[in-house]
């Protein structure tokens, strides 16, 4: 027994072969993100949101960070009242503000309401003192990510959606964004449409039958999000959260700015933003080959478009200046100064 003991502890001191070619990387990545320094930016707290420590220990919910930002008006009392209603505690919490107009992007689960449409006080009076901290808007928007049938089809397991019977001042409107499964087969039928041969002769049949475009459209349609949530947030939030930040560039959680001020430094790949955000998603090393990604390739084709209509632009203004340099070229009215761009859309 003794000799077993002295054998571990030399065996132990060893270097083990697994760790000897790890990646060495500059910065912790388990440091890199200060929530703290993250709400500072924003310039949280303010006199209408605070910073709360009640779920420092991940005892209200424990798929949620240690801090959150809530209503200012909002008690710790009336956050737990509100996690009873939410699927798995995911209660109401900012993500997002404006600058200047104070428009938040708050994110949640969906209500336990049920079959029997139960509703709740505080859950009511929580969502109109979100809506109260911007004077702008009179009603609430909220954008619920799943399809309207299945949200419909959860209420048989306990779950649901806001009724305008019990939510008067908010509009609840339906993204009808496809879990991952559907997603993936959609994908698949691309690939089958291209890979090894291109049908000509039924080439826009064989791609409409694939429902590709449709998701791409949904993607493009839930840019103005203002609350959203799904009742199991997995790749098709991180996708619309991918592209929402995507388009906010100055405001968006910086994963990719350069300046050495900013919380988080370009480190972060792709892979990265979907495996690791703050709420909901833990890290996943990828120690194992896994699954291609379709949300992935959805939001390359969409930045890809992006870029496309990007260039086109310069080159029309480069175009049009070089022809308003030229005197012989000279435009004649208003109307032949404006450069005419034609997109898809």
């Amino acid at each position: 027994m003794v000799f077993e003991a002295v054998k571990f502890i030399n065996i132990a001191s060893r270097p083990i072969f697994a760790f000897l070619n790890e990646e060495k990387f500059n910065v912790d990545g388990w440091t890199v993100y200060n929530p703290v320094e993250e709400y500072r930016r924003q310039g949280l707290p303010n006199h209408h949101w605070r910073i709360t420590f009640i779920n420092k220990c991940y005892e209200l919910c424990d798929t949620y960070p240690a801090l959150l930002v809530v209503p200012y008006r909002a008690s710790d009392d009336d956050l737990r009242r509100v996690a009873t209603f939410r699927s798995r505690n995911r209660i109401p919490v900012l993500s997002w503000i404006h600058p200047e107009n104070n428009t938040v992007i708050v994110r949640c689960s969906q209500p336990l309401v049920g079959m029997s449409g139960k509703r709740n006080k505080d859950d009511e009076k929580y969502l109109d003192v979100i809506r109260e901290t911007n004077r702008q808007i009179s009603k609430l928007t909220i954008y619920d990510a799943r399809p309207n049938v299945n949200a419909v089809a959860n209420k048989a397991t306990g779950g649901g959606y806001e009724s305008d019977d019990a939510y008067h001042n908010a509009e609840l409107f339906f993204l009808d964004i496809h879990n991952i499964h559907v997603m993936r087969e959609s994908l698949k039928k691309v690939k089958d449409i291209v890979y090894p041969n291109v049908e000509e002769s039924h080439w826009l049949s064989s791609l409409e039958s694939t429902h590709w475009l449709e998701h791409i459209k949904a993607r493009i349609q839930a840019l103005n999000v203002s609350l959203m949530r799904a009742m199991k947030v997995t790749e098709r939030t991180v996708s619309l959260w991918s592209l929402i930040n995507s388009n906010k560039d100055k405001f968006k959680n910086p994963f990719y700015t350069k300046e050495i001020n900013r919380v988080l430094y370009p480190v972060a790949s792709m892979r990265h933003l979907e495996l690791w955000v703050n709420y909901y998603i833990r890290w996943n090393p990828r120690i194992k080959q896994q699954q291609p990604n379709p949300v992935e390739q959805r939001y390359v084709e969409l930045l890809a478009l992006r870029d496309e209509y990007i260039q086109r632009l310069e080159e029309l203004q480069l175009a049009s200046s070089a022809k308003l340099s030229d005197p012989s070229t000279s435009p004649s009215g208003p109307s032949q100064m404006m450069p005419h761009v034609h997109t898809h859309f």
